[in-house]
C-alpha cells in the first residue's frame, strides 16, 4: 500500500519490462535529455541554479554569526621560508608577446623540454598570477568588517579561496620538496614531507594531466571553502569551480607568455593531497592541479586538424613567441 501510494504521488518511478524479455529499464535510461547526466551532477546543477527549487540562494551571509571568517591570507605557520624574485613591470611590458599572440599560441602541454624550469620562472609565474596586489575591508552596517583582497585572477566577491602548493621534482635553484605559497609576502614555505610524498604528488599530476612523464613542478590548488560559504548560500562550491576556471586560465596564459609549458590536471586525489599537505579535505580540499615545465619545441600539436577560421594564426603566434623568448632570455 505504501509503495502504491508513492507511485501514485509520482515519488517512485516504475521500470518497464522490454518486449524482448530483457532486464527492466527506466525511461531515463534511453531519454536523450537525461542520458548525459549522472544523478548527482543533475542535482548539483539544479541546486546551484534558480528556477527549480525555492531554497535561499545567493549572498545571505548565513554563517556570519558562527565561527569567524577565515583570514584573507593564511598566517605563516611553516618553517624554511624561501623569498622569491619579484619581476618588474617595465621588463615584462618590454618582452611580453602581444595578448592575441598568447591566446592563439596557448595550448595544453603534452610534454616538457629537457631543461627544468628555474626558481626565477616559478617566482615570476606566481607573482603574475597569484600574488595579493592589495587588501581592503568589506563593511556593511551592523555587521563585522571582513578583510578581502585583490589578486590578478577574477574571483567571486573578492573572497579568493585558493591556496597554492608546489610539488617540486626538478627546478633549478629550488630543492626537491613540497611548498606552500604565501601570496602576501611572495615567498614559499616548506611543507614537511618525504621524497615518497613528492613522488606520489608528481605521479598523480602526471596521470591527471595525461602526460607520459611526471611534470618538473606541480601546482596543487586547494580551496578554503569557508572563504565563500560564510557569504554565499547554496553557491559556495559552484563558485569555487567558476573561480578555479579563472585562475587556471590566467596561469596557462601567463605560462604561454613566459615561454613555459603548462597542462591542467583534470582529476585530483583529495586523500593524497590532504595527507601530504596536512590539510582537512572537508574544509580545504584539493580542487585542481597545473603541471609546469619548460616548453618542448614542436610538442604542442597532438592531432591533425582541418583549418576552419584562420588556423594559421596559431602557427604565426608560436613563431612570434619564440622570437620574444629569445629576446627575453638575452
Amino acid at each position: 500500500d505504501l509503495l502504491a501510494h508513492l507511485v501514485a504521488a509520482g515519488m517512485v518511478v516504475v521500470a518497464e519490462a522490454p518486449e524482448d524479455g530483457g532486464a527492466p529499464m527506466f525511461a531515463e535510461d534511453t531519454d536523450p535529455a537525461l542520458m548525459s547526466w549522472r544523478p548527482l551532477d543533475l542535482m548539483f546543477h539544479v541546486a546551484t541554479s534558480i528556477g527549480r527549487h525555492d531554497k535561499d540562494i545567493g549572498m545571505t551571509y548565513r554563517l556570519e554569526q558562527g565561527a569567524p571568517v577565515e583570514p584573507v591570507v593564511m598566517p605563516p605557520h611553516r618553517v624554511g621560508a624561501v623569498d622569491l624574485y619579484r619581476p618588474r613591470l617595465p621588463d615584462l611590458l618590454a618582452t611580453d608577446p602581444p595578448f592575441t599572440a598568447v591566446l592563439e599560441a596557448n595550448r595544453p602541454a603534452n610534454g616538457f623540454g629537457p631543461e627544468p624550469p628555474t626558481v626565477r620562472d616559478v617566482a615570476e609565474l606566481l607573482y603574475r598570477t597569484a600574488r595579493v596586489r592589495s587588501l581592503s575591508e568589506e563593511s556593511r552596517a551592523g555587521h563585522p568588517r571582513v578583510m578581502v583582497s585583490d589578486r590578478p585572477y577574477l574571483t567571486s566577491g573578492s573572497c579568493h579561496p585558493f591556496e597554492i602548493y608546489l610539488a617540486v621534482h626538478a627546478c633549478e635553484g629550488l630543492a626537491r620538496g613540497v611548498y606552500h605559497y604565501d601570496p602576501l609576502a611572495h615567498r614559499l614555505e616548506t611543507v614537511p614531507s618525504g621524497d615518497a610524498d613528492v613522488a606520489e604528488l608528481i605521479e598523480s599530476g602526471r596521470v591527471g594531466a595525461g602526460l607520459a612523464e611526471g611534470p618538473p613542478v606541480l601546482l596543487v590548488i586547494t580551496a578554503r571553502l569557508r572563504r565563500l560559504s560564510w557569504k554565499y548560500n547554496g553557491l559556495s562550491y559552484v563558485l569555487v569551480l567558476r573561480d578555479l576556471g579563472h585562475f587556471v586560465q590566467t596561469t596557462l596564459l601567463a605560462s604561454t607568455a613566459m615561454g613555459l609549458a603548462a597542462a591542467t590536471v583534470t582529476a585530483t586525489d583529495i586523500a593524497l593531497g590532504a595527507r601530504v599537505l596536512g590539510t582537512d579535505w572537508r574544509t580545504e580540499p584539493s580542487v585542481a592541479g597545473i603541471a609546469i615545465g619548460a616548453s618542448a619545441p614542436g610538442g604542442e600539436k597532438t592531432i591533425s586538424m582541418r583549418s576552419a577560421n584562420d588556423a594559421e594564426w596559431a602557427d604565426q603566434s608560436v613563431s612570434l613567441l619564440a622570437e620574444k623568448r629569445i629576446k627575453r632570455h638575452t
